[in-house]
């Protein structure tokens, strides 16, 4: 995947998030502050492209994965949006899904990955596994079915954040990986008990539950 490949998803992806956002209330013009609706999360926003392929490939070296192994790993992306992150984990191998609570971002994603036929390939065959999970973060009790759980500050208020890093903590399955970034309990805090931090750069966080 080269740098033509990563403009290209962000062309995608961008603009269909950007759309969305416009029909649920958000401009251009407004303040940082007011990206955030009452439940706490965000609209939609995005890590750079680039950055995540990296992160993938922290994961892949810590973990010394082959290509069968990816394939057989399940990846979510939680606060998914129009699922960016879920077709660039799906692309390099990940059996990759998303949570999201708004319906309407998960609408645009589906469409968005039906124009593109996006698929979930498994084994060599399709799966019939939907993309996009409709829940909250803070009440979603699926986290330990995942082998990566990936979350870029989808909810604004702190308070909330917490509880969301808190609750993959203990969620989360032996040997899960979670891949923070902008986390207000894995930094500000501590690592929690029993998990591992992998790296100092705050770009690449990567925690592994023992």
């Amino acid at each position: 995947m080269d740098r033509a490949f990563f403009d290209l998803v962000d062309k995608f992806f961008t603009r269909e998030s950007e759309r969305v956002n416009q029909t649920i209330g958000e401009t251009a013009a407004e303040k940082y502050d007011h990206y955030v609706k009452s439940d706490g999360g965000y609209k939609c926003i995005h890590l750079r492209v680039a950055l995540f392929i990296q992160q993938l490939n922290d994961v892949v070296k810590h973990l010394n994965l082959t290509p069968e192994q990816i394939s057989n790993m399940k990846f979510l992306d939680v606060g998914c949006g129009v699922g960016q992150k879920i077709f660039l984990a799906n692309c390099f191998g990940f059996r990759a899904r998303g949570l999201e609570l708004r319906k309407e971002l998960i609408s645009a994603g589906q469409n968005l990955f039906s124009d593109l036929r996006v698929e979930i390939r498994h084994d060599g065959y399709y799966s019939p596994e939907p993309f996009f999970i409709h829940g909250d973060a803070l009440t979603y009790d699926g986290y330990n079915d995942f082998d990566i759980l990936y979350f870029y500050c989808p909810l604004m208020a702190e308070n909330l954040e917490i509880k969301l890093e808190e609750k993959l903590a203990k969620d989360a399955k032996p040997g899960a990986i979670v891949l923070a970034n902008l986390p207000k309990h894995f930094l500000v805090r501590k690592t929690p008990e029993g998990w591992k931090r992998y790296g100092d750069d705050f770009d690449r966080l990567i925690f592994q539950k023992l």
